[in-house]
């Protein structure tokens, strides 16, 4: 997945919150401590319990901040499975916001053998089902940030499987539900750093 809207969002947001981050050395050490590890080669088991709180970036939202349509862009997921195939999960962005992120680069989640197994794709075919963005500014007039997407992507992952019938429980969405928080943990935290050295910090 390109992550130049990642990168968009988080700059402009980064260079107004800048004049309010007051970090000290303990700060620092504390965010750092809480670095998501890469989601390639995490066990299940290493990782958080889904709804648990959002791994801290070393950010914060200026209350001020105020981003246009253009700024924030619009995230598509899809939930795919054929043939018998293992369940995966499709993340894209329509940079142009031309409501067709079909011709964009995706990634695919497919979580086995304790591994979210993240691979690259040039593009990926949305079904009709999937053609409204799961965030876009819509969702960030009603609040929700940059920091907030991690947790957004996992609960409406969890609610698709359930939906399509291929899981009963939330609880049963815990290895799809973990991966995908994880995977946007950490573009959404090596984002804030490049970002944030950007910004001069």
């Amino acid at each position: 997945m390109t992550r130049a809207g990642v990168s968009a969002v988080l700059l402009v947001v980064v260079a107004a919150a800048c004049t309010e981050l007051n970090q000290t050395e303990a700060t620092t050490d504390t965010a750092a401590s809480d670095a998501p590890a890469a989601t390639t080669g995490s066990e299940f088991t290493d990782l958080p319990v889904p709804g648990a709180a959002s791994t801290s970036l070393p950010i914060r939202t200026a209350p001020e901040v105020k981003l246009t349509p253009d700024q924030v862009p619009d995230y598509y997921m899809a939930i795919q499975q054929s043939g018998g195939q293992p369940i995966s999960i499709i993340f894209a962005m329509d940079q142009n916001h031309d409501g067709n992120p079909s011709n964009d680069q995706a990634v695919r989640l497919t979580p086995e053998n304790g591994l979210c197994n993240p691979a690259d794709m040039r593009f990926y075919k949305f079904p009709k089902r999937y053609r409204e963005p799961v965030y876009s500014f819509r969702e960030y007039r009603q609040g929700i940030r940059v920091q907030d997407i991690p947790a957004l992507m996992a609960v409406r992952v969890t609610e698709e499987l359930i939906a399509l019938g291929l899981a009963e429980e939330p609880q049963d969405t815990h290895r799809y539900n973990v991966c995908a928080r994880k995977h946007w943990e950490q573009l959404i935290y090596q984002e804030t750093i490049r970002a944030r050295a950007a910004a001069g910090q």
